[in-house]
């Protein structure tokens, strides 16, 4: 049985119309350059707040960071970080499970909260490390 029904035809004719008319590149920079400034916001952030045995790695592109505690922990951390209004992946979630990986780590998306509240956020769950 095949659940194969069409192609996506409208999706298909916007998005041509969409390249047609030379809109994609400007697009594409207007993304980038908000992905940016949230970017540079969270990491401005960490460097003000985060302590001193936390390290995090500089992504020059896509939505999230890689913040490592390390202490371990990262996903007892959870519960009251969502308690204090915050929300993270525990890094052992990306890692076979039992492995031991990722037990320090963090995925922070930066993509979705405005930069003026991204501070705010870092500041949240900075206080959780203390």
């Amino acid at each position: 049985m095949s659940t194969y029904i069409s192609p996506p035809f409208l999706a298909q004719a916007t998005i041509a119309e969409f390249l047609a008319r030379g809109r994609f590149e400007p697009n594409l920079s207007m993304v980038k350059d908000g992905l940016r400034g949230r970017r540079d916001a969270m990491l401005e952030a960490l460097e003000r707040a985060a302590p001193a045995r936390a390290s995090w790695n500089r992504p020059e592109g896509g939505y999230f960071l890689w913040l490592d505690l390390g202490n371990g922990g990262a996903a007892e951390l959870l519960g009251r970080a969502e308690a204090a209004g915050v929300t993270f992946i525990a890094g052992r979630d990306f890692f076979p499970y039992g492995s031991g990986l990722g037990r320090d780590s963090l995925r922070l998306a930066f993509s979705y909260e405005p930069v003026d509240r991204i501070a705010e956020g870092i500041s949240r769950l900075a206080g959780l490390l203390a």
